[in-house]
């Protein structure tokens, strides 16, 4: 187990170690989730998205984006 203690700001900011990021696979930037149980126990973690989460953050493709895509996987495919 590992244990630290961190400063929390006036603003209420905490920086979360180094060590503890690399552990948790926390990018910079990045997102935290806090989940309070109801034992009291806080669990701080990386949170996982679903496609819903994410869907529309990415813009969509424009035509020359899709032709370039054709283009560079047509060496890749197997014919039979």
């Amino acid at each position: 187990m590992h244990t630290r203690i961190a400063p929390v700001s006036v603003k209420g900011m905490v920086t979360i170690p180094a060590q503890i990021r690399k552990a948790l696979g926390i990018a910079t930037p990045g997102q935290v989730e806090f989940v309070v149980r109801d034992d009291g126990v806080v669990e701080l973690r990386a949170p996982a998205f679903t496609l819903d989460d994410v869907f529309g953050s990415v813009p969509p493709c424009q035509a020359s984006h899709l032709t370039w895509c054709g283009k560079s996987t047509r060496g890749l495919r197997q014919t039979t």
